[in-house]
C-alpha cells in the first residue's frame, strides 16, 4: 500500500494525485507499507531442544571434582588393634554408590517420556536427600560442551558429598562420575518442583512460538495482498489488516512475557 509522504492518507498505487491533498504523487512522494519482520525463529516445540537464550542467564557451574587422597601410614604392629585399609571413601561418596547401584538395580529406563533420565533423576535426588545430603538436579549434555539449554538432552543428579564439593551421579547407568567435567556443568534445579515447573514452561513457551510465528506469517500475507491490490480491495482488506496486526502484537508480548520468565528462572 502507499501513503502520500506529505498528509500521509492512503493511496492506491496507481494514483497520480492524492485525493486528499491534491499533491503530485512522484516517486520521492509516496512510501509503501512494509510487512513486519521479527527474529522470531520457526522451532519445534519438543521439550529441552530447541529454544536458545543468552548465556547471561546460564547457570554454568564447574564443580570440583573430588579426589580422595589416602594417607597410609605403614608401621610395625598394629595401631590399637585395627589395621587401616585402603579401599575406605567418606561416608557420604559411599552412600551415594550405593544408592545408585541399587536404583539401577530396581528400576528400568524407558524412552520417549515415559520412565527417562529426567524422572530417575528426581527418584535419586529424593533418596540423596533423604540421607542428609544436599543435591540438586542437573540438565546439560555430557557429550558435549553446550551453552544453551536447548542443546541439553539429558539429566542426572550431583550431590554435595562435602561443603563445596560435588558429586555426579548417573541414574540411568547407577554409578557416580568423576573423570567427565561435563557432569559438573550446566543447569541446575533445586528440587524436583523447580524442575518440573521449568519444563510446565518451556513446553508454554514451545507452544506461543509457534501461535506467534503463525500470527506475523498471517499479518505479512495480509501486507502482501494489500500492497498489490486496487483502491476499493484495499478499503475491503484494511480492516482484516488491522486486526492481524493487533493479533500479532499481542502474540508477540505473550512470547516476550514468557521468555522473560525463562530467563528469570537461571538468574542467579
Amino acid at each position: 500500500m502507499l501513503r502520500c509522504s506529505k498528509c500521509g492518507h492512503k493511496i492506491e498505487i496507481e494514483a497520480k494525485y492524492c485525493p486528499k491533498c491534491g499533491g503530485n504523487l512522484e516517486a520521492n512522494d509516496v512510501e509503501q507499507i512494509q510487512p513486519k519482520t521479527s527474529s522470531i525463529e520457526n522451532k519445534s516445540a519438543e521439550p529441552l531442544s530447541t529454544v536458545k537464550w543468552g548465556s547471561r542467564k546460564s547457570r554454568t557451574r564447574l564443580v570440583e571434582v573430588i579426589v580422595l587422597v589416602v594417607l597410609v601410614f605403614i608401621a610395625v604392629g598394629i595401631f590399637w588393634g585395627q589395621g587401616l585399609s585402603c579401599s575406605q571413601t567418606p561416608e557420604n561418596v559411599q552412600i551415594c554408590e550405593n544408592i545408585a547401584k541399587d536404583y539401577y538395580n530396581t528400576h528400568q529406563y524407558i524412552a520417549n517420556d515415559v520412565f527417562d533420565c529426567d524422572n530417575m533423576a528426581q527418584d535419586v535426588w529424593d533418596m540423596i536427600v533423604a540421607q542428609g545430603i544436599n543435591a540438586q538436579i542437573a540438565v546439560g549434555n555430557v557429550n558435549k560442551d553446550i551453552s544453551s539449554i536447548g542443546d541439553a538432552n539429558h539429566a542426572w543428579v550431583l550431590a554435595e558429598v562435602e561443603p563445596n564439593q560435588w558429586l555426579a551421579i548417573e541414574c540411568t547407568g547407577g554409578y557416580v562420575v568423576y573423570d567427565n567435567a561435563l557432569y559438573y556443568q550446566g543447569w541446575f534445579f533445586d528440587n524436583p518442583k523447580d524442575l518440573r515447573d521449568f519444563e510446565s514452561l518451556y513446553e508454554q513457551y514451545q507452544e506461543q512460538l509457534i501461535v506467534t510465528q503463525a500470527a506475523m506469517d498471517n499479518y505479512n500475507a495480509l501486507v502482501y495482498q494489500y500492497n498489490h491490490s486496487n483502491y476499493f480491495t484495499q478499503l475491503a482488506l484494511q480492516s482484516g489488516l488491522d486486526q492481524a496486526y493487533q493479533q500479532y502484537l499481542y502474540e508477540s508480548q505473550e512470547l516476550q512475557r514468557l521468555n522473560d520468565e525463562l530467563m528469570a528462572t537461571f538468574a542467579d
